[in-house]
């Protein structure tokens, strides 16, 4: 398993990412485009996550493996993005809960083999919860 983000050790599960696992981040195959900001949160791997506000800002990560998660934090200021897999839209993520929740899988994706992919995270821009967040990708090779 390889995570790409602060650098701490985890690994997943459907829905909260809890246990123990290698942990690299790959700088050159994750990219922002957009403003994002890096924001101190305890929940966070690595204490801190990125964020953007503006529709269209972009985060994206290029990998081989055979399954990808994206990590995000579930809140009542927490928006939409739009998901793209090998780019291809796949669908739109709600990251909007009444109770704040960090450390959320918010989007999954596996195939039956290892491949090389790409996951692109798109900000929607949600009127009055625009925020959206990358705490982490993880990936099974």
């Amino acid at each position: 398993m390889v995570i790409c983000g602060p650098p701490t050790l985890v690994s997943g599960s459907t829905d909260t990412v809890t246990s123990a696992a290698r942990l690299v981040e790959i700088l050159s195959e994750l990219g922002y485009q957009g403003t994002w900001t890096s924001l101190y949160r305890s929940f966070a791997y690595g204490s801190y996550i990125k964020y953007a506000t503006a529709t269209n800002a972009k985060a994206w990560l290029s990998f081989s493996g055979r399954s990808i998660a994206w990590v995000a934090t579930k809140s009542a200021t927490s928006g939409r993005a739009w998901i793209y897999v090998d780019g291809s839209y796949v669908q739109t993520v709600d990251l909007y809960s009444t109770t704040t929740y960090g450390k959320r899988v918010a989007f999954s994706k596996s195939w039956s083999t290892s491949g090389t992919h790409s996951l692109q995270v798109v900000v929607e821009g949600t009127s009055g919860r625009p925020a959206v967040d990358v705490d982490a990708f993880v990936v099974l090779r």
